[in-house]
């Protein structure tokens, strides 16, 4: 279910006037078709999400989406029953990824209630015909989010015969249908949302069941049926588009991950050395790097038109753009000694914890709660602070300062700090940072020497 490239990982930074673009690698989990190519692919990402269970999540998510989205997108269209028809080796990404499976015909009926009714009919049996269980054929039964499922259709090709998997798929159907009596059966072909023609993306996803399966479904159903025979584009479109509690979950756990893989790409990069053309190399083979320049009209933007192929990353093109989550946290502790007192530092004559000594601490928390977000060679420097000491802490007291980030602008950073003693709360405000590129900035500090 999960490979929507709206779950991709982007990260942007200027290389001179362009741009660098990642995207991360695509999972998916099915059944029967597509098993080898899905294998190297999971393969390739246990690497990346090593703690994520994409099986079980996948489960999780078309449950809840079954739940929660299903009766919606129906009702919203005015559609009594959904018919998904599906037929191996042809690409088909929403059943692969959504149904989970490449096998079959799944029927989605609305009888009312707060729930709708899940039906499998007309799967093969196993991903070949040589037997049940191969390769993951069973997935529809162990996700437990179907109701009906009828027994897969054991199919022996018969010698010097011209039966094909067109004469098993839609028996039965008909039957179903009719025992329900829809008014409105919304089916997987296109009118208003089809690709371009030169849309291959996706695995070359097409834009719904072919003619010959539309034949046999009309044939199977009857005139009766035939006629109230609707496309499922929009009702597929929104139930796409409707995240359920279990997705948002995952996404976060997965982009965590994603975050570390752009974080090793950029710390690799050697100015001067590393080429443009070996950033897509970069990340475990996780997380692709694609150099974007802002180049002449008829010219390739990705830096591969003739002369710019082996472009080497010079010093100062990385500049970076973080986002931060908010929230994000640290503290720093100290004991009160006579080296941080105010009668020590001479901000006063009193032997207890310096004012500015406090305010060093609350620095030194927000430094620590954002810096482990920032690629090697960046940091943050203070710009602001607006503090309050309210009360004196003696020497042998335990002093801990917390920072929490609240706002960011760009590399412009906004903490909410305070302290606390034994007793409380020592002193509270608000500090601001920056974040900067160290070497850039010490060269700009000897420059004003």
């Amino acid at each position: 279910m999960y490979n929507r490239k709206i779950f991709c990982a982007i990260l942007f930074l200027s290389l001179f006037l362009g741009l660098f673009s990642f995207a991360t690698a695509r999972f998916v989990s099915t059944d029967t078709a597509m098993t080898n190519t899905l294998a190297q692919e999971e393969d390739a990402e246990s690497a990346l999400y090593k703690d994520i269970n994409m099986k079980e999540w996948n489960n999780r998510i078309r449950q809840e989406k079954f739940d929660i989205v299903l009766p919606k997108v129906m009702r919203k269209h005015h559609v009594d029953m959904w018919i998904h028809v599906m037929r191996i080796a042809r690409p088909d990404p929403f059943g692969a990824e959504e149904l989970g499976s490449t096998s079959g015909i799944f029927v989605f009926t609305d009888r009312g209630g707060d729930r709708i009714e899940r039906a499998v009919l007309g799967r093969r049996w196993g991903a070949s015909h040589r037997g049940w269980g191969e390769q993951g054929s069973n997935l529809v039964e162990e996700c437990g989010a179907y109701d009906i499922i009828f027994d897969p259709v054991r199919v022996q090709e018969p010698v010097g015969s011209a039966l094909t998997e067109y004469d098993y798929r839609f028996k039965g159907l008909k039957e179903f249908v009719e025992a329900h009596d829809p008014k409105c059966i919304a089916v997987n072909f296109k009118h208003d949302l089809g690709p371009w023609v030169t849309y291959t993306d996706f695995g070359g996803a097409m834009d719904g069941l072919s003619h010959t399966d539309y034949v046999l479904l009309t044939e199977e159903l009857g005139d009766k049926y035939a006629k109230r025979l609707v496309s499922s584009e929009y009702v597929m479109m929104d139930y796409i588009t409707r995240p359920v509690p279990s997705e948002v979950k995952l996404l976060k756990k997965m982009r965590k991950d994603e975050a570390e893989c752009v974080k090793k790409v950029f710390s690799e990069i050697k100015p001067g050395i590393t080429k443009t053309s070996e950033l897509g190399e970069k990340g475990d083979g996780e997380v692709d790097v694609v150099v974007y320049r802002r180049m002449s009209t008829g010219l390739s933007q990705r830096g591969r038109s003739k002369g710019w192929e082996n472009t080497v990353v010079q010093e100062g093109d990385k500049n970076m753009e973080y986002k931060i989550p908010l929230n994000t946290s640290a503290a720093r502790s100290i004991i009160v000694e006579e080296a941080y007192t105010a009668k020590f530092i001479g901000s006063g004559v009193v032997d207890v914890l310096a004012t500015p000594m406090m305010i060093a601490l609350m620095e030194n928390a927000a430094l620590d709660a954002v810096q482990t977000h920032l690629a090697e060679g960046w940091t943050t420097v203070g710009t602001k602070i607006d503090i309050e000491h309210l009360r004196a802490t003696p020497v042998g007291e335990k002093v801990t300062a917390e920072a929490t980030l609240i706002k960011q602008e760009g590399r412009a950073l906004e903490f909410s700090v305070a302290a606390r003693d034994n007793q409380g709360i020592i002193g509270q405000g608000s500090h601001k940072r920056f974040i900067v590129d160290l070497k850039k900035f010490m060269q700009k500090i000897q420059k004003t020497k």
